[in-house]
């Protein structure tokens, strides 16, 4: 399924991706790589939070023998059930509404169209989104008890989401301390109480970090090397929410882009609107206080409050498209919605004759909006009846109070959500989205021949999933991951002038600043060929402003050039020479194993020397030479060096971050831990 926004789709980068690669490297090597060769010089696979193949059902799908997309297809499955029960839990447990208000508050939270606009661009990321109804449930469960059984329980589901998406658990944490504060507040007059609450939250958190630690501990040792510590405050407004589209609330927008996908239903609205006449004042205040402050946040710069958080907040400074904060608005406009049918059916409230004239001009104007804003050959405006006569029927029934009243709600929810839901996705070939272009034959025919070198797309001519495909490997890349240190060396080497901070490396080659900022490029043959760049695509003429960089091929606008200045993978130079080193300066080692992290090689120097190898530093490589351990330094202030004395030499450098290693005992006691506080205190009751 392809997402029809008409923006692409995360689906291929950071989620196909990565997860073939490592199908690629078990098959190859028996091991599992820590390390992602693929794009940008290469990038850890622990620690990233862009990729999420540690969640243990995206784990299954990767290792089980079976097809790739059905495997997602079962983790889409188990992220949408995950969210209906869920939600289910938090209406039922902690507002509480009856059974029946908790399982239409399931179906609206299954079907919302926030998480089936993101389920095609990045189901990683949005099965993160799926875990946090159950996460908020069960830790409003733990501040509500003050039980240290729901706060274990809240600290497994949290160390799930932060391990799957870390910008909606840093959100959720702001709704946590508010929600621990409120708790607070009320036992200020009980010591005991007190005590309690602040041990709940001491579980809570010890548990979350612990459960997520095999990728917290290594994202901690990245953070001071990342190219987010320079964001600035219009650099983290990026894709905020413009006010106007606030209308999508009525109506939904044509484009269907998941970052600003806030519609829920017009029936669901309509509920939420009842739902603030709940006498469950608390429950009211709370969920209306979350939508306001969700809604304020996601516009960004347009009100002060963002920028505040951005400033007071720790790691909040990392973060950019402040409109991911807009699922909980969602989240609350469901548990308003919840609390609108528990009003209508279980407190046995009417609605008037005013909802019924409200409801007609919200159904006409939907289907008019949608007309009017429709794109062009998509008939998806006709969404607008049965949303409108889910809407009519579902008001006239609770204004009638019909007989089978459930049911008829029911399906006026499932008439208007299920085909809105499925209008955010497309089927698409397989063969039309990883077409490898006929131009780039010849440079996987010389991979074939067991060559290793990288290329260069200067607007990402192969992008990741067409290389993953090919076994290529590129200096460029698509990833909100980012090394300081390397994308500084790589805005050099392609010549791009633009300082802002974008998802892709280098910054040209996306456009999020500027649309036609890649033909301001203009490739450093030397400073590419030090990493091991061969190949460079363009899909216009480059300025030849070296011989080095030679067209060799084109293909309608694409053009591919060799690089005569391409020096090799692993070679030895004299350290004074690092920055400087030609074709004629290095002594070429011998690799014997190139691949996941790893690096097995022979080398001979006759003098003290330094080995480059041409992959990204960061902190976790570890180097033996000869069995002996040694130090790997940052060469060039971008890649691997390793000191070397006159001789033979047999190194091995291997990606092992001790990080992780601790991080992943910490997680595997943290949750075996856990798990006794759960079934010890569940026998006992």
């Amino acid at each position: 399924m392809w997402s029809r926004s008409g923006f692409g789709s995360d689906l291929t980068t950071y989620n196909w991706t990565p997860a073939e690669y490592i199908r690629q490297q078990v098959a190859d090597s028996g091991r599992f790589p820590l390390w992602w060769d693929t794009t940008m010089s290469g990038l850890p696979m622990v620690g990233n939070p862009g990729v999420r193949v540690f969640y243990p059902p995206m784990l299954l799908a990767i290792l089980l023998p079976v097809p790739l997309f059905w495997g997602f297809a079962w983790v889409n499955a188990v992220s949408f059930w995950v969210a209906g029960a869920g939600m289910y839990a938090l209406a039922r447990w902690t507002m509480p509404v009856s059974r029946y208000a908790a399982l239409a508050a399931a179906v609206m939270m299954m079907l919302t169209p926030r998480l089936s606009a993101n389920i095609v661009g990045d189901m990683g990321y949005t099965a993160g989104l799926c875990w946090t109804p159950l996460t908020l449930a069960c830790i409003r469960a733990a501040f509500d008890r003050r039980s240290p059984r729901w706060a274990a329980a809240a600290g497994l589901c949290g160390g799930l989401l932060l391990t799957l998406n870390f910008v909606s658990f840093l959100y959720l944490s702001l709704f946590v301390a508010a929600y621990a504060a409120i708790c607070g507040i009320g036992t200020l007059g009980d010591r005991r109480g007190l005590r309690r609450l602040i041990s709940v939250g001491i579980v809570f958190a010890v548990v979350t970090l612990g459960t997520a630690a095999l990728m917290v501990f290594p994202l901690l040792t990245y953070l001071p090397y990342q190219s987010r510590q320079a964001l600035t405050l219009a650099d983290a407004n990026y894709l905020a929410l413009p006010p106007p589209l606030l209308i999508d609330l009525l109506f939904p927008s044509p484009f269907r882009f998941p970052e600003w996908t806030l519609h829920v239903g017009l029936l669901p609205l309509a509920l939420a609107v009842f739902g603030l006449r709940h006498p469950l004042r608390r429950e009211v205040g709370w969920w209306g206080g979350v939508l306001l402050f969700s809604l304020v946040f996601a516009l960004g710069t347009a009100t002060p409050l963002y920028a505040l958080i951005i400033d007071v907040v720790p790691g909040f400074s990392l973060m950019r498209v402040p409109a991911r904060m807009l699922f909980f608005a969602v989240l609350a406009l469901v548990a308003l919605s919840a609390l609108g049918v528990d009003a209508a059916l279980a407190r046995g409230r009417r609605i008037g004759r005013g909802w019924l004239a409200a409801g007609l001009l919200l159904a006409l104007l939907t289907i008019a909006a949608r007309l009017l804003m429709r794109r062009p050959d998509e008939l998806d405006w006709l969404l607008g009846i049965p949303a409108a006569l889910g809407l009519l029927v579902g008001l006239a029934a609770l204004y009638r109070r019909v007989r089978r009243l459930r049911l008829i709600l029911a399906l006026c929810l499932v008439v208007e959500l299920l085909p809105l839901a499925a209008s955010y996705m497309t089927p698409a070939a397989f063969e039309s989205i990883y077409q490898t272009p006929t131009i780039a034959v010849s440079i996987v025919n010389d991979r074939l021949d067991g060559d290793v070198f990288r290329v260069y797309g200067v607007q990402r001519e192969l992008p990741d999933h067409i290389l993953t495909l090919n076994r290529l490997q590129s200096v460029d890349g698509l990833n909100s991951f980012q090394f300081t240190h390397y994308a500084d060396y790589m805005a050099l080497a392609t010549g791009c002038p633009l300082e802002a901070v974008t998802a892709a490396i280098p910054s040209c080659a996306s456009a999020e600043v500027d649309a036609d900022a890649y033909r301001l490029t203009q490739p450093d043959p030397e400073l590419l060929g030090r990493l091991n760049v061969r190949y460079v695509l363009a899909s216009f003429e480059l300025p030849n402003t070296s011989p080095a960089l030679r067209q060799i091929a084109r293909d309608g606008d694409l053009r591919l050039y060799r690089n005569d200045a391409e020096l090799p993978r692993a070679f030895a130079v004299e350290p004074a020479m690092v920055g400087e080193a030609s074709v004629s300066d290095v002594s070429p080692a011998t690799l014997h194993e190139a691949r996941g992290g790893v690096f097995d090689l022979t080398v001979e120097v006759s003098d003290a020397m330094l080995l480059i190898i041409s992959e990204t530093w960061v902190p976790g490589w570890q180097a033996w030479v000869d069995g002996q351990p040694t130090d790997v330094v940052r060469a060039n202030e971008t890649v691997l060096g390793i000191p070397l004395a006159a001789g033979d030499h047999r190194v091995r450098v291997v990606f092992e971050p001790p990080a992780f290693a601790a991080g992943a005992a910490v997680s595997l006691v943290t949750m075996i831990l856990a798990g006794g506080i759960l079934l010890r205190r569940q026998t006992r009751g």
